[in-house]
């Protein structure tokens, strides 16, 4: 796959998965989620990887959903998918036109791939460390909560408020729960 909004290094022993749109904030894309599962798999299947670290390229780790984009119709860095698919550029932008009617199953339909992307770190065979800084807003929040440890500047912001629009995160409560979680902190040392 083209990585176009991240970017995959191996360092040792260690995978390193990085949000590459600073000059959005890191906004997430209806790319970014695939190509986001895309490196998680990769990851996964490398026997010379032990932890796979996440982190944001720039003045903060993730400003959420790149709204920008979506309202101007400026989605570049997709794929085509097939006309009427709820991915489809042109459907997003129809089904959030104030002078229509919402669709609810259309942004499920949506939203539920962008969660399945930002879950596959929760379901990662290894351990997901992420490591957040400055900024860390809405869908970010959603994408750092599937990681099993996360490290926090403590001078960041981090905000997700329920019921403002967004998605409640799919990991609530849930952090360092993952399948990967007994290994983080009982495995040999990992960099």
């Amino acid at each position: 796959m083209d990585l176009r909004t991240l970017t995959y290094e191996r360092d040792g022993r260690v995978a390193r998965i990085t949000l590459n749109r600073p000059e959005r904030g890191n906004g997430i894309t209806l790319r970014m989620p695939r190509e986001l599962a895309h490196c998680v798999e990769r990851a996964d299947l490398d026997p010379e990887v032990h932890v796979i670290a996440l982190s944001g390229k720039g003045k903060g780790f993730c400003g959420g959903y790149d709204l920008v984009a979506s309202a101007e119709g400026k989605w570049d860095d997709e794929d085509p998918a097939p006309e009427g698919a709820p991915t489809d550029p042109a459907t997003v932008a129809k089904n959030h036109d104030p002078r229509g009617t919402w669709e609810p199953t259309v942004d499920y339909a949506m939203m539920r791939r962008n969660v399945d992307g930002f879950m596959s770190l929760f379901r990662a065979d290894k351990p997901v460390v992420c490591k957040v800084h400055g900024f860390c807003v809405a869908g970010g929040t959603d994408m750092a909560l599937c990681s099993d440890l996360l490290v926090i500047e403590d001078r960041r912001s981090a905000t997700h408020r329920p019921g403002s629009g967004g998605c409640r995160p799919p990991c609530s409560g849930l952090t360092g729960s993952g399948p990967s979680a007994p290994s983080a902190f009982s495995s040999p040392a990992i960099a």
